[in-house]
Order: C-alpha cells, then structure tokens, then sequence
C-alpha cells in the first residue's frame, strides 16, 4: 500500500514540476516541437561588444561622481569667500581654525581700515591692475607728486584747470607710484598680507610672499642691482603670476625675467671709492704762513706749496732768499 501511495503521489507531482522548471528556464514550453532544437549560441563580437558598453556606462557613472563632488565643493568655497568679503569674518584656514586667530575681518578692520573694498575685492579675486598697487598704501603715505594717481591709460581732461594730461602705464605707475624700494617693499608686504589672510586652502602664498620680498631686498640692497631694474622685474613678475595659487612661482626666480630686466648700475656713472675725500688741486698756492718770518706753518694736512714764493724752491722760505739779498 505505501509504495503504491508513492507511485500515485509521484505521478501527480511529476509533470507540475517540469511544468515549472520549463517555465523558469526556458521561453520555450515543453510542449512544443522546438523544444529538441539546440540553443544557437550568440556571436563573440555582440558580447563584445555589449561588454564595452557596460564599462562605458561605469566610467560615465564615476565621472559624474566626481564632477558632483567638485561642483559641491567649489560651490561652499565660494559661499565662503563671498561671506568674507561682505565682512562677516569666520577663519581663514578652513573649519578646524582656532576661534582666536586672526580672521580677514580683523585684519581689515583694525590693521587695514584704509582699504577700498574694489582694490581688496580685485586683490582677493587676484585681478589687481599694477597702477592699482599704490592704492595699497594709506592716502597720506602715498608718494608726493603723482601727475596720474589712480587714472587709466589715456587722455584726461581736468575741469577744474582745463588742463589734458596724456597718461601712460609708464607715466602713471612706476617712477611716481613706487619711486623707491621702501615704498616697493611697504606695498608688497600689505599685499602679502591680504592674500595670506584669504588662502582657505592654505598654500602658504602669505609665506611664499615674504621670500619674495627677500629675494627683491637682497638683490637691491647686497647685489647692488639698480631700483629700476628690480622694480621691473617685480611689476613684469606681477603680471604674469598674479593670478597663480602655486607658491612656487614666488620663491622661484624667473630666469627669463630675470635676464630681461636685471641690471647693474653703469661702471662709468658709479661713484669711485677710490677717490680722495679732499682731492689736491692741480695747481697748488704757496703757503703764505709757511714764508712769512716768525710764523710758519703748523698744520701736517697742508693742502698749499710750501716753497719760497721767491724763486719757488722748496728748501728754504720766502725770508731766507738769497734771490731777494741780491736784488
């Protein structure tokens, strides 16, 4: 009985199973006659290429990843920067900067409170225009006598005396806006300053400034290079990487720029240091102490003849000539 129960229960169960496993595996049913006909198997290019395709869509999926997180990324540096130059403070060297250093609000506010906000705006965006460098300094320490203080290049008519001035990046910048070193260096250290307080990124431009700054001060003041030489070097160096946020390209000297514009002062018109604090006149006077009877002359840096005035010889005064006796 039990093996005939098994016999009727596998009999019932059996086709519902292959119906089943028909069903999952294959699209084709048992039933049908295409059923003992082989799969064809697929072409090796297809797969080929179906597989390209699949790394494609992986690598497009990684790039969107990134450019996401780039854009992220640039979008609070910018929310940052835009905090702080509408004054709002916050540290200046990312989130994890102590409460108690110096913000660029402070900085601002109590060390450069003469500032326009444009020129601090273009330092900052690092689209500063040379002739804007004076602007830098407090008003009352700008150099005196400047023809064309803060006006661009062109023809500018004065009101006032009816007077056109022709202005030129030459005349309105270098000789009257930096005249000398000291007002070279004063400039530089407040622009170092400004761009060392807005570095979130903290690559050391502040740092990189102050060796800069060194390198121009030994070139001037041990080199004995002349001041319109380096000052050139400093506005041509300006120009091509103010825009730059590798450090490097301060400390590292520009040999192209370097060869361009570094000079030594001419041989021809340099003071010699050979020469005599008091240079002897080519034709000297006789001394008239020196000939006088009962006064003679006493004092060892002479620059007079002692000789008689006589006969001019020089071993005897003028009231010892025998020349005289025989007139």
């Amino acid at each position: 009985m039990a093996t005939k129960a098994a016999t009727i229960a596998k009999t019932k169960t059996g086709p519902a199973r292959l119906t089943r496993s028909s069903q999952a595996d294959s699209p084709i049913r048992e039933t049908s006659p295409a059923a003992s006909t082989p799969a064809q198997p697929l072409d090796p290019r297809l797969d080929n290429t179906v597989s390209k395709v699949d790394r494609l869509e992986d690598a497009l999926d990684e790039i969107r990843e990134r450019f996401d997180t780039h854009v992220s990324s640039l979008d609070a540096r910018l929310d940052a920067l835009a905090e702080l130059l509408q004054g709002n403070g916050g540290p200046t060297r990312g989130p994890t900067a102590p409460a108690s250093g110096m913000t660029p609000n402070t900085l601002i506010s109590q060390y450069l409170p003469w500032l326009d906000q444009g020129v601090l705006s273009n330092v900052v965006s690092r689209k500063l225009e040379v002739r804007e460098l004076v602007k830098l300094l407090p008003e009352e320490d700008r150099p005196k006598g400047r023809t064309a203080a803060g006006l661009a290049s062109g023809f500018h008519f004065d009101a006032a005396t009816g007077k056109t001035t022709v202005v030129s990046e030459q005349s309105s910048a270098f000789d009257k806006d930096i005249p000398d070193f000291q007002t070279g260096v004063y400039i530089l250290s407040i622009y170092g300053a400004i761009r060392a307080a807005y570095d979130p990124d903290s690559t050391g431009i502040g740092t990189a400034i102050l060796l800069y700054i060194k390198q121009l001060t030994r070139w001037y003041k041990v080199d004995r290079f002349t001041w319109s030489s380096v000052r050139a070097y400093f506005i041509a160096h300006f120009r091509k990487y103010q825009t730059s946020c590798d450090p490097h390209h301060w400390t590292d000297i520009d040999l192209q720029l370097f060869a361009a514009h570094m000079r030594h002062p001419d041989p021809a018109s340099a003071p010699s240091s050979h020469k005599q604090p008091f240079a002897k006149p080519k034709t000297l006077d006789v001394c008239n102490n020196w000939n006088t009877e009962g006064k003679g002359c006493t004092w060892k840096k002479c620059l007079r003849k002692h000789s008689c005035s006589q006969c001019g010889k020089e071993d005897h005064p003028a009231y010892q000539c025998k020349k005289t006796d025989q007139n």
